[in-house]
């Protein structure tokens, strides 16, 4: 998760749940309802911690997270 919020997040102050969610679906959540179910609550938790990150610090250390 974190490599893919890096490459597409990075270079931005945003952090907007919705369109994450929405960029996430297709390439890393799935392309169907059960595959994204699976996955969706460990990704909530994850997008959970980087928020608190961002909220924290206004930027999200993305070299001190990778364990996420």
């Amino acid at each position: 998760m974190i490599y893919f919020l890096e490459s597409k997040y990075s270079n931005t102050n945003e952090f907007n749940f919705s369109k994450i969610i929405e960029s996430m679906k297709g390439e890393l959540l799935g392309s169907d309802i059960d595959e994204i179910d699976l996955l969706y609550d460990n990704t909530v938790i994850a997008l959970s911690e980087l928020y608190f990150e961002f909220k924290d610090y206004g930027t999200v250390n993305y070299k001190g997270l990778k364990h996420i």
